[in-house]
């Protein structure tokens, strides 16, 4: 298998060690058992074989395992080491109780590693009802008679060829073969013969050509594979197959004049064992992919560096770095890329912390110093590099593992924000600042993404899709925390912009009601959705400016109830608007609230989630109502009330009573206090600064639908 996964596999075995609360003699006795070791009670001779059976014997499962995955899978499943292990050294009974955390190619090499006899297995296997786990236990069966038995019980010919390949007896697996009517499914029967002349006596039985090859492949005699070749296999890709498969490199070279293609030929050279062979070849590649693919196989880290010249575009250059072994060989040429993220994705690649932490002179960016201490297994070490670099940062890295683990948040106003547990939302924290890098591009389930509205290169964090939960609320507050411990401010550039999920309002006719009840109450939400003493941001004319005046000139009363939602998109035909419905219908599906500043104040955001989720909440409750009243059903006195106070918004009604209409209709008398204290300070503050002279409010009328429903004489919420 390939040596570097090799290493990356010993490596994390290594560093299981430390994973555990035994010393170390205690840890290797409990693997040495499980191998079937006796005890070391001395320790000077474990100090001198510290590793040995742990690497050697433990490993082996996994490493058969790995190489029989993809990509993609060995990825997660090194990732993955520390847990396998520990799962791996406990007794069968607790194992089985595991399994259920484990992927398949984990469960599978647990599994293997039973020591169950196969009277035990065989009740396990009658006992359950996943596939998978019986296929897995049947494999694991010292018999090959029970195996044999137990295969009438499996449906899938692919699992029935598993279970064959597994057998130790050649003779019982041609036996079975008889029953196999698809060609590869044979041919991976045929290929785990141990017998080389029943192999070739059975070559007969394929007629498709790669079937063949890949069996010819599987032989160990050299001359008996060039003999085939010759006789049996024509396409130049099957013997490309072939060819790489044989053990002497100079008879692979000899064939690589016979093959043209490439990619086959790079496979063929990647396949030597004599590295500098692999050289000599190189200026025989053209593609620039082959030549690097070629390169990365070399065994030698010396023959790669000497390999590398100056000439070399960076990508080739990051490549065969990369691909070095020796981590102190791999510093010694980092000086040789020039690009900093190359450097650091290089360096976070380096096994050994302390190399790690040797190779940060070689970046000045703090971004990319952050990305590697990041990947640092020992967490003392990276709090103390990390304070070293800017003593505030520890402080902020605290906090983000704080947010991680679901740490609570302990001075919070709000746990909830009273809104219906089945609405959804979403908010975008943009803010600027000199550490506007600095922020994780994931914190939990929060990205960091950047916005070019935004001033000075600033950021914002893009919250995951939400709901009124303790948890999500504890959320916000941490990640404005972490904001703020990063020195970062929202400035005149920055945004306050609020999704609430479109899904919530059921009626076209409740989102013809959100328009009425938003457009004729519009004013009053500019100056209520920034907190006390802050008016709208100077640019909310370009990035969100009002509709009502929108709605008033191009729907009004001819507004169809059955294809709002498009109507209303053509009104506003870009999403910088205070309330926009592009969103809407489509995948995001959102109603986005866009007037609100930007801020990394915590209880600022939360109020004006709720406000907007009331508007929401509102809304839909109207069009429900609507819809009674066309279908003839019988309103409630609180229905009636609510319907009546949004009609109230429509008439010459002054600003002071719009604001008292309106909080009427959003919030019950405690939840007011909040806005009504917005709206003093701000009305107040916009008198003497005239900050919202050039917005334009116009007046929503899509017609009353009842014209019985009489004005509440007053509050009865």
């Amino acid at each position: 298998m390939d040596r570097a996964v090799l290493d990356k596999v010993i490596f994390y075995f290594k560093k299981m060690l430390s994973y555990y609360d035994y010393d170390d003699i205690e840890l290797l006795n409990k693997v040495y058992l499980v191998l079937g070791k006796k005890e070391v009670k001395n320790r000077n001779k474990l100090d001198n074989n510290k590793y040995k059976y742990f690497i050697n014997n433990v490993t082996k499962i996994t490493l058969d395992i790995l190489e029989q995955v993809g990509k993609e899978d060995r990825k997660y499943f090194l990732e993955q080491l520390p847990k396998f292990i520990k799962v791996s050294l406990l007794e069968d009974s607790q194992k089985l109780k595991a399994l259920s955390s484990l992927r398949r190619i984990e469960q599978k090499a647990i599994i293997q590693s039973f020591k169950y006899d196969d009277d035990e297995k065989i009740n396990l296997i009658n006992e359950s009802e996943d596939e998978f786990f019986k296929i897995e236990l049947i494999k694991s069966l010292e018999s090959d008679d029970k195996k044999i038995r137990l295969l009438d019980n499996i449906e899938s010919q692919k699992d029935r060829v598993d279970i064959i390949v597994s057998l130790q007896s050649d003779k019982k697996k041609i036996k079975l073969l008889q029953d196999i009517t698809s060609e590869n499914l044979k041919e991976k029967i045929v290929r785990s013969l141990q017998n080389d002349d029943k192999k070739i006596e059975l070559l007969k039985e394929f007629s498709v050509e790669i079937s063949k090859a890949i069996i010819i492949a599987s032989i160990r005699d050299d001359e008996t594979k060039i003999k085939l070749l010759k006789k049996q296999i024509k396409a130049k890709n099957n013997k490309a197959r072939i060819i790489k498969s044989l053990q002497n490199d100079d008879k692979k070279i000899k064939f690589l004049k016979k093959i043209s293609d490439e990619i086959d030929r790079t496979s063929i050279i990647k396949s030597l064992k004599d590295d500098n062979k692999k050289i000599k070849l190189l200026k025989k590649v053209r593609a620039r992919t082959n030549k690097i693919d070629i390169i990365e196989s070399i065994q030698s880290d010396d023959k790669k560096i000497s390999i590398l010249n100056d000439r070399m575009d960076e990508f080739v250059k990051y490549r065969i770095i990369n691909s070095i072994q020796d981590d102190d060989k791999k510093i010694n040429v980092l000086n040789k890329i020039e690009s900093e993220r190359d450097r650091s994705e290089i360096i976070k690649n380096m096994q050994v912390d302390d190399k790690k932490i040797k190779s940060l002179r070689y970046l000045n960016s703090l971004e990319f110093k952050l990305d590697v201490i990041k990947t640092l297994n020992d967490n003392a070490k990276k709090d103390y590099v990390i304070k070293n670099i800017d003593a505030n940062l520890g402080d902020v890295y605290q906090t983000i593992a704080g947010l991680e683990r679901g740490e609570e948040n302990k001075n919070c106003k709000y746990s909830h924000i009273n809104l219906p547990k089945e609405m959804t939302f979403g908010i975008e924290i943009e803010s600027v600042g000199k550490y506007r890098l600095l922020a994780p591009r994931k914190i939990g389930e929060w990205k960091r993404e950047t916005d070019d509205s935004i001033g000075n290169g600033g950021i914002e964090m893009v919250s995951p899709v939400m709901s009124d939960t303790k948890e999500n609320i504890n959320q916000i507050y941490k990640i404005n925390e972490i904001l703020q411990k990063m020195g970062m401010e929202a400035n005149e550039t920055c945004g306050g912009h609020v999704h609430i999920g479109a899904n919530y309002i059921k009626t076209e006719e409740g989102f013809r009601q959100l328009i009425e009840l938003w457009g004729n109450a519009e004013e009053i939400y500019y100056l209520i959705s920034n907190k006390p003493g802050e008016l709208p941001r100077r640019l909310v004319w370009r990035y969100a400016g009002p509709i009502s005046k929108n709605f008033e000139k191009s729907l009004g009363r001819t507004a169809n109830p059955d294809t709002f939602i498009e109507d209303a998109k053509k009104v506003r035909y870009d999403r910088n608007a205070s309330l926009n419905l592009m969103n809407v219908n489509n995948k995001r599906n959102t109603i986005e609230f866009r007037l609100s500043n930007g801020t990394v104040d915590a209880n600022t955001w939360l109020e004006n989630i709720r406000l907007y989720g009331r508007t929401v909440e509102v809304a839909n409750d109207l069009g429900e109502i609507v819809e009674k009243i066309n279908s003839g059903e019988e309103l409630t006195d609180e229905e009636k009330r609510k319907y009546a106070l949004k009609e109230m918004l429509k008439d010459n009604k002054t600003l002071n009573e719009k604001m008292e209409i309106l909080m009427q209709i959003l919030f019950d008398e405690e939840e007011r206090k909040v806005y009504q204290e917005r709206y003093n300070s701000n009305k107040k503050l916009d008198r003497q600064e005239h900050n919202m002279d050039s917005l334009q409010f116009g007046k929503v009328d899509f017609g009353k639908v009842h014209e019985d429903i009489e004005e509440p004489e007053e509050d009865q919420r």
